[in-house]
């Protein structure tokens, strides 16, 4: 037996069983993979997307692939991206064959998703903390070339440079990660089914703080923004709900306080706010903004709205957009110097400007139907993913990248899967 997206019990043959667990096996390899190797994170995106091909017969794939609102709208960012090779330029061509090879994933991840059904919560918990050691583990080792270089790492710091991150991943990335890690330590706490080994809530806490303050330290301000707003949003909820307003009251003054303490007790974090105060008033008062993290993305960001307005259906193909861009910068007279012509860190904006509406209205349809189709259930996870997913796009290009691809669809497929066993487990026998 498994579980309908709907919460409902349905009986499967031998090979979807097995199709199922090779799936989830590549779940967890992803679920490392993400921060340490784009190797193994390669190998657990197969092994999660072939199994579905084989589960179950071609016409009832495809009915529960159609089936899945989300999912499949959400896929057809790859179909839009194969036909965009149609305007894109010749000299482009393999730049556009990259993009296809990167968005693959994306669209058969969600056809696996929504064929093979979602998981058990215990299956949902283990993967979770598979991904809370991940991070705690390349954190830690980040940490430890923080403090082995702090003077230079600092240095970097105060000059809007990003902390390198060891084993190479992507430090924004990284950040996303880490941020979604300590609220799935947050919900991995408070599980009340039995567990698995003598002191596992301990560990998990004690995991779970770690990242937490491993995120100040290395200044990790994508995944800081997206932690506190989301961490605070979903507690805000709860309190009303609940009805804890004393508890929200104390957990209000600690949110609060945390950033301010950091400030005052760790050096980095200080220098990444006070760069931060420095690059946002800097911008906004017309003064150069060429070498500042902020100040390039916000011009960037008006580029691609002003290269929108000049291609609104179709874009200009997302394999041609770094040259658009140039050229946008170039007409509208930019103070950027041209090796600070970076392209829109926003998915919305790169999806308008590289897909126009074509491209951009698929895409916000799907996501934000997400929480709103009230046929597929939704648990707290859900919402702790959604919100931090939703916010890391407003800062980064999250689907232009394999690991931002694999991210959505791993955590999309846990977080929703905890809606449907939560359900499943309230219907009668």
């Amino acid at each position: 037996m498994s579980m309908t997206w709907e919460g409902e019990m349905r009986s499967v043959t031998a090979r979807e069983h097995y199709a199922r667990e090779v799936a989830y096996a590549g779940i967890l390899l992803c679920m490392v993979g993400m921060v340490t190797s784009p190797a193994l994170l390669s190998i657990g995106t197969v092994t999660l997307i072939l199994p579905a091909l084989v589960a179950v017969p071609l016409g009832e794939q495809w009915r529960r692939f159609w089936g899945h609102k989300p999912a499949f709208f959400l896929s057809l960012i790859f179909l839009v991206q194969i036909a965009s090779g149609l305007w894109t330029r010749e000299a482009e061509f393999s730049v556009w064959l990259e993009q296809v090879r990167i968005k693959a994933p994306l669209f058969f991840g969600m056809y696996s998703l929504a064929v093979l059904g979602p998981y058990a919560r215990d299956r949902v918990r283990i993967a979770l903390i598979l991904l809370l050691l991940a991070v705690t583990f390349v954190g830690t080792g980040t940490m430890v070339d923080y403090f082995l270089n702090r003077a230079a790492i600092n240095q970097r710091i105060q000059v809007s440079k990003e902390v390198q991150v060891w084993l190479g991943m992507n430090h924004i990335y990284f950040s996303i990660v880490s941020g979604f890690s300590v609220l799935a330590g947050v919900w991995l706490a408070q599980f009340k089914t039995p567990l698995r080994w003598r002191g596992e809530r301990g560990v998990i806490i004690g995991l779970t703080l770690v990242v937490f303050v491993t995120m100040h330290v290395l200044t990790t301000r994508t995944g800081l923004v997206g932690l506190y707003l989301t961490g605070g949003l979903l507690g805000f909820v709860y309190v009303l709900r609940q009805k804890k307003y004393l508890l929200g009251a104390l957990a209000f003054v600690v949110l609060v306080s945390v950033p301010f303490v950091g400030y005052e007790a760790i050096p980095s974090f200080r220098y990444r706010i006070d760069n931060t105060w420095m690059d946002v008033s800097r911008y906004f008062r017309g003064k150069d903004p060429n070498y500042l993290s902020i100040g390039t993305r916000l011009e960037s960001w008006k580029t691609a709205v002003n290269l929108f307005k000049r291609h609104p259906l179709i874009g200009v193909g997302m394999a041609d957009i770094k040259a658009d861009m140039t050229d946008q910068y170039v007409a509208d007279e930019t103070l950027l110097c041209p090796e600070n012509f970076v392209l829109p860190h926003n998915q919305f904006l790169r999806l308008m400007a590289g897909f126009g509406l074509l491209g951009l209205l698929p895409f916000t349809y799907a996501w934000f139907m997400t929480p709103l189709q009230r046929r597929i259930p939704k648990g707290w996870l859900f919402w702790a993913f959604w919100l931090t997913y939703s916010l890391a796009m407003l800062g980064e290009s999250t689907v232009e990248r394999q690991v931002g691809i694999m991210f959505l669809i791993t955590l999309l497929w846990l977080s929703l899967s905890e809606g449907a066993a939560l359900t499943a487990a309230k219907r009668p026998d």
